[in-house]
Parts: C-alpha cells; sequence; structure tokens
C-alpha cells in the first residue's frame, strides 16, 4: 500500500489505490447490484480505494461516500458505510485505536461521538487531512494523513466486507430520486404495488423483472446520478413514460448524454465525459448489459 500525494483546487492529501478490482457485481441477477456494479467502474473500480484530497475529509466505497461535506463541514455519509463495514469484518484494531487516541466513539448509527455529541467535520477533517484538508507532501501532518488513508484503505479492502459496500451502495441509489424512478419501474415491471425501488434488491431467488432495456438504462441513469443527482433527475423528469421500453431507454440515454451537464456530454471517439468512461465499462459486459451498445452508442448522432 503506498499513499500518493494529489491535489484539487485549494485542497490536497492522499490518494490510496485500490487492489482488488470490482469485477463483478454480488448479485448479478439483481438490478440494482448491476447498477451499484456500473457506477462503481466509473467512480471506485477496485475495493479499498480511497482519496482525502478534495476537502471531503476522507472517501471511500464503491461510490465515494465521504467523511465530511466539504461545504458546510457537517458529517458526510462515510461514517454509517464504515459501521457496516466494520461489522461485517469484525471490526479494526487500528481504527479503534485511532478513535481511542481523540476519545471518539463511532455510534451503531455511524456517526462519530465526543463526549456524547457529534464530532464537528471539521475535527473529522483534521483527523484524517490536517490541517483544514490541506495536506502538505511531508512532515507530520502528512504521516498523519498517509496513516489514516492506509487504516480506511485496509478496512474497504477486507474480502468480509464487500457484499456490506455493495448492499450500501444499493440502498444509496434507490433513495435518491424516488418517486420519479418508483415510477419508471412500476410502469415497466408492471408492478403497480412496488413499494421501494430497494423492492428490487430482494427475493433474489425470484427478483422482479425488467425490459432489458430499462434495466440497462437505468443503470445508466443511477451512473449518473451520483454525480449529479440534480441534472440527473432533470434528464429522468424529460422522458415520458407511454413509449415502448426501447424508446425510453433510448431517450434517457440521450438526455444524459446531451442535455445535462458539460462534463457529462458525448464527444466524438472515446472521450473522458461522463457519458464515454460509463458507455466503456458498460460494453465490456453485454452479459450484464445486454444490448448496451445499441442503447448507448460510441457517438450520439
Amino acid at each position: 500500500m503506498t499513499a500518493l500525494w494529489r491535489k484539487y483546487k485549494e485542497f490536497s492529501g492522499c490518494l490510496v489505490r485500490g487492489t482488488v478490482a470490482i469485477s463483478n457485481p454480488q448479485s448479478p441477477e439483481l438490478h440494482l447490484s448491476c447498477a451499484a456494479y456500473l457506477t462503481a467502474q466509473v467512480e471506485a473500480p477496485h475495493f479499498g480505494l480511497v482519496q482525502s484530497y478534495d476537502g471531503a475529509g476522507i472517501s471511500a466505497g464503491l461510490l465515494h461516500n465521504i467523511l465530511v461535506g466539504p461545504r458546510d463541514l457537517s458529517q458526510g455519509s462515510l461514517g454509517k458505510l464504515t459501521r457496516r463495514v466494520l461489522d461485517a469484518i469484525g471490526g479494526s484494531s487500528a481504527f479503534n485505536h485511532e478513535l481511542a487516541v481523540k476519545g471518539w466513539t463511532l455510534g451503531t448509527d455511524g456517526t462519530f461521538i465526543s463526549k456524547g455529541a457529534a464530532v464537528s467535520g471539521a475535527a473529522l477533517r483534521d483527523w484524517v487531512a490536517p490541517p483544514g484538508g490541506k495536506v502538505p507532501k511531508s512532515g507530520p501532518e502528512w504521516d498523519q494523513a498517509a496513516k489514516m488513508a492506509s487504516i480506511f484503505h485496509d478496512i474497504f479492502s477486507d474480502p468480509n466486507g464487500f457484499a456490506a459496500q455493495e448492499r450500501y451502495a444499493m440502498e444509496w441509489l434507490a433513495a435518491g430520486n424516488r418517486q420519479a424512478e418508483l415510477a419508471v419501474y412500476r410502469k415497466f415491471s408492471g408492478r403497480a404495488d412496488l413499494a421501494s425501488p430497494m423492492t428490487l434488491t430482494m427475493a433474489a431467488t425470484a427478483p422482479i423483472k425488467l425490459p432489458p432495456d430499462i434495466h440497462v438504462a437505468m443503470c445508466v441513469y443511477h451512473s449518473f446520478s451520483v454525480n449529479s443527482p440534480v441534472s440527473a433527475a432533470k434528464g429522468l423528469a424529460a422522458c415520458p413514460l407511454d413509449v415502448a421500453p426501447t424508446d425510453f431507454a433510448k431517450k434517457l440515454i440521450r438526455e444524459l448524454g446531451t442535455n445535462c451537464l458539460d462534463k457529462w456530454r458525448d464527444e466524438p471517439g472515446n472521450g473522458d465525459n461522463r457519458y464515454d468512461r460509463t458507455r466503456v465499462a458498460l460494453w465490456k459486459r453485454p452479459d450484464l448489459f445486454p444490448g448496451g451498445q445499441a442503447l448507448m452508442p460510441k457517438d450520439l448522432a
């Protein structure tokens, strides 16, 4: 494990590359398991990949869940995910030691606590990326950041926690633009009684079936939504439901790749935009995303 120094805007810190590729969804028969897998290929394609250089304290997991909100310094979702993973792997003595040094605990709900109150985001960021998310290239502050990056890397590299990481990612995706997504799933699954997108993760022996084109398009949608929920919701809202599944799927993918964020938009050939990066990952797995090449072409005309 090697911690690399990286800088992003005014922030800096560590990057630790994961060593175990996320090569398959945990449950390939389930829609949201495939969606989490596809999203991870763009966000964090290796278990144990962590970074602390973007002002968010530190991030880990399939969707790069953050420890601290860089704008308001609120506690982010990484505490909740870390709690899940620690419970799955049986804990981490190194992590517990670092908490004890600070006099903190990580609650069952994933909140970092000090003397009965939530630890401030500023204190959390100084714990993993001192000072203030602007880690120097060397010295004691770099040593502290590198140590914490190594500890989080070890936690998220433990195979016993891989399923917990994916499960959390699935829940995260299902909790987003819930009502609009439900409308799509209800319409095209023929299940008007569907109560939650998370229902699509249950009953693995008899999962709720979606038309293949809807499965592919909604996996792409979820992959985009992690990057910008508002923009993804805008793309979804532009797609009428009273059309054939293939027409809906093509429309949704086109909206995401042409009419949302500049950094998402398709470029000729293989660009570094969200569309092309997602497309490349999708094309590699026709077994998971049947018909993907037709739905998500190399170049949107």
